[in-house]
């Protein structure tokens, strides 16, 4: 039998690749940040779990003590950390990777100075971005919108396919001469593109020798220059392609940019096909295109402008006049556009009597001597520039032309500027503030913005233009509101305005201002744009108010009592007898949660405060505020009459059931008869039927001759059970 041998060791478990040195503290901050952007995802921006998570990527950033920021980028798939793969879980760095990607972002730079609130705001934009919106809104911008200055994200451009199929053979021999050319000529110095690089994507049939192809590439295998437009508009920053027509009209300069870089002996056989594709163009949008590009490109030297010789001599008089339709070119212009042309003696022959014949007509016409009209501008005869809301019109290619205005356009612009005459600067000022943080997402720009409202607030208070000052603070509740959902910053800072804005001393005047302007001239809504702050001012503007005054409050208070009651509520135990009266008139209003409040006041030592409270209880109409009624009946309450009136207040068919109830109780029956009486009366005028079943086993009790008032019970029972 062999001897037992000593089992073999266990091949040792190979360990991941250690991090880089420097790497491992932003493995925890990839972690923190990838976690942050779930909670976002799962739970409102307000959660205390986001907050938690948020610290948590501060903490991380906080502990790098050799590094000031850390740069994240996205390549094939994976997440990089200063060029090296970040050590973290695989699950948790692919996560990060994706959704990089999905909204168009490279890489993302953190500063060890980032705050909370914009890694909050990186965390939002980023899950609001998806891949489409990432082109017509990157995240780089938003950051920047909303005043993110320690995280830096670059944009990815998204890849383009440009269709190509399969080049002509006999293009491919000239290609390569093109580009042979072109790498002689190729100067030091890095390279500049016209266009984000590693954006065009070209695919080819798989039987083409194509393996690559630059911008002068395309302008030799792609035949059609509307069809090159297109891919041209393609690789532009929007990357949104049209109508080939349009496409054309807005890249025929840099067409012809490309077609110049060409061999001498390929420039003038591909300007001759590029002529006859603008020809091609309806009128409108040729003459547009000329107007525009190609003569501004003749006159001042530009490759476009070389186009216009390939045109036939009836079709090149007719563009070059164009120029006379506009009042800053003379005829000397005119002549000065045609020599630029440089065109060879025989056809200047042909084409310079008609370029005169033109000017003779043009000089012929009579033109008024004021008119400064810039010709057949945006589709007016007449040559005005239209203006609409809709169209966004944009006067930068006029900057350096005369202005001149039809009637029309003189009285609206009269008309508007005795407007903002009429109007005080201050309110102007408040306007424009306004309207600006309706739209500003930079906290910063905005506090600024707040602090001026404030300042401008404060100016029409002083001047006592009370109506103007409240229909602003309104506004500016509804622009805190509309902000907080995608401005949280914002809507805080609005709302902070508003605070200070809540005094004892607006509260008295928006009561004046609500009792003595038709429609109450806007203060029912600065008491809702204050909010619940404006309830401990309103119990100090009822300590110091006269009993009118406080009777204005009330009426004002009633308004938004359901906001304003929680704040009114602490001054109860200490405030003024006069001031808790007309504090618990306005908890009365305040809703279904007021009834707690005003139960243990209906036995309050005075009067009034027991009768408003009862007052309160049966506005609010609950079962809750009925069952307190009912029991200070049952308890025998001293304000026993104005509990009986609060009692049939509510409504009939809930006060009958309770009343049903009271009088099925031996005990309240016994202890107070007189109430019961009462009770049993009323209800007999409204449902007989009912109060006889409940008054014969009580019509006994007038032979209690020992105790009158169950003697006059029983006698309410005895004539109530004989109704049925």
């Amino acid at each position: 039998m062999p001897a037992p041998t000593a089992p073999s060791p266990r091949p040792a478990r190979s360990e991941p690749p250690a991090a880089p040195a420097g790497l491992a503290g932003v493995d925890l901050f990839v972690t923190a940040i990838a976690r942050a952007i779930q909670r976002h995802q799962a739970y409102p921006a307000d959660s205390p779990l986001c907050a938690e998570a948020v610290t948590s990527c501060l903490r991380a950033l906080t502990a790098l003590t050799d590094r000031e920021t850390i740069a994240l980028r996205v390549q094939g798939g994976r997440l990089l950390a200063d060029d090296e793969p970040v050590q973290t879980s695989q699950l948790v760095a692919s996560d990060l990777a994706r959704r990089f990607r999905r909204c168009g972002v490279a890489a993302v730079t953190f500063d060890r100075e980032v705050t909370a609130r914009e890694i909050t705001r990186f965390c939002r934009e980023l899950l609001r971005r998806d891949d489409r919106e990432a082109m017509v809104d990157p995240l780089a911008d938003v950051l920047m919108q909303f005043g993110v200055e320690h995280i830096h994200a670059a944009s990815a451009p998204r890849a383009e396919i440009l269709e190509l199929g399969l080049p002509s053979p006999d293009r491919l021999p000239l290609l390569e001469h093109q580009r042979a050319r072109q790498e002689d000529a190729v100067a030091s110095g890095p390279a500049v593109h016209l266009y984000p690089p590693d954006k065009g994507w070209v695919r080819v049939d798989p039987a083409a020798a194509l393996r690559e192809a630059s911008l002068l590439d395309l302008v030799l295998l792609v035949e059609d220059p509307a069809a090159l437009a297109t891919m041209l508009v393609q690789l532009s920053e929007d990357g949104t392609t049209g109508n080939p027509a349009d496409a054309l009209a807005d890249k025929v300069e840099e067409i012809s940019g490309l077609i110049a870089r060409l061999e001498p002996a390929l420039v003038e056989h591909m300007f001759k096909r590029l002529a006859q594709s603008v020809l091609a163009l309806d009128e409108g949008r040729r003459q547009q295109l000329l107007r525009d590009t190609v003569l501004p490109g003749l006159l001042e030297g530009r490759a476009d402008g070389s186009l216009l010789r390939h045109f036939p001599d009836l079709d090149l008089a007719d563009s070059l006049s164009l120029l006379l339709d506009l009042q800053v070119a003379a005829p000397e212009m005119l002549r000065s556009a045609f020599e630029r042309l440089d065109l060879s003696a025989d056809r200047q022959s042909r084409v310079k009597p008609l370029i005169d014949e033109r000017v003779a007509s043009w000089s012929q016409q009579t033109r008024p001597s004021d008119d400064l009209k810039p010709g057949d501008i945006d589709g007016l005869t007449e040559g005005g520039l239209r203006i609409t809301a809709q169209d966004g019109t944009s006067f930068s290619g006029f900057a350096s032309y005369d202005v001149s205005f039809d009637p029309t356009t003189r009285a609206t612009i009269a008309e508007s500027l005795a407007e903002a005459n009429a109007t005080p600067a201050i309110v102007l000022k408040l306007q424009c503030a306004r309207d600006v943080l309706a739209v500003e997402p930079n906290p910063d720009v905005a506090d600024r913005l707040v602090t001026l409202a404030g300042g401008l607030l404060a100016e029409l208070s002083a001047k006592q233009d009370w109506p103007t000052w409240a229909r602003y603070v309104a506004s500016f509740r509804d622009l805190a509101d509309g902000a907080q959902a995608e401005r949280p910053e914002v809507a805080e800072l609005v709302r902070a305005l508003l605070g200070t804005l809540a005094t004892p001393e607006v509260c008295i005047e928006m009561a004046i201002l609500a009792d003595t302007v038709s429609g109450g001239g806007g203060a029912t809504g600065v008491l809702a744009a204050l909010g619940s702050d404006a309830g401990t001012a309103m119990v100090a503007a009822l300590g110091r108010a006269d009993e009118r005054g406080r009777k204005a409050l009330v009426k004002l208070a009633a308004t938004n009592a359901a906001v304003l009651a929680p704040a009114i509520v602490p001054a109860l135990a200490t405030a003024e007898p006069a001031v808790v009266r007309h504090a618990v008139q306005i908890i009365g209003h305040g809703g279904p949660g007021m009834a707690s409040v005003l139960a243990p006041l209906v036995s309050h030592a005075d009067s009034w405060v027991a009768r408003e409270a009862f007052k309160g209880l049966s506005r609010i109409g609950t079962d809750d505020a009925l069952a307190a009624v009912s029991s200070a009946l049952a308890g025998g309450s001293a304000h026993h009459a104005q509990a009986e009136e609060a009692f049939w207040r509510f409504p009939l068919a809930a006060a009958r059931d309770e009343a049903a109830r009271l009088l099925g109780d031996d005990a309240f029956v016994r202890q107070q008869p007189d109430v019961a009486g009462a009770l049993l009366a009323r209800l007999s005028d409204g449902d007989a039927a009912r109060a006889a079943t409940l008054a014969r086993p009580l019509s006994s009790l007038r032979y209690r001759f020992w105790s009158p008032g169950l003697m006059r019970l029983g006698k309410k029972a005895a004539a109530a059970a004989r109704k049925s």
